[in-house]
């Protein structure tokens, strides 16, 4: 039985899983981040793009389950007014 990810696993499996998200990062100092939450079920992780002037330009959410099984939960290909620190990788929004 394997043990169940962490938040750097679920990372790791998504990527893995979709290479181009391999430029992303988790560090703070970048337009592409990586934000993780969380939940009973697994990891949500999410790749955000943000923009000069617009807070996110666009993010790919994937659901890392416990037993590491992974899913794209969603996908934003606009802008939208939701600051970093108020994204959820759950909802994707």
């Amino acid at each position: 039985k394997q043990d169940m990810p962490d938040d750097r696993d679920a990372i790791r499996i998504v990527q893995e899983t979709w290479p181009d998200l391999r430029e992303y990062s988790s560090g703070m100092l970048t337009l592409k981040t990586i934000r993780t939450q969380k939940a009973p079920d697994g990891w949500y992780v999410a790749f955000i793009q943000e923009g000069s002037g617009v807070p996110i330009i666009s993010a790919r959410c994937y659901q890392v389950s416990n037993d590491r099984t992974v899913r794209q939960t969603g996908l934003l290909n606009r802008s939208i007014m939701v600051q970093l620190e108020d994204f959820s990788p759950k909802t994707c929004g």
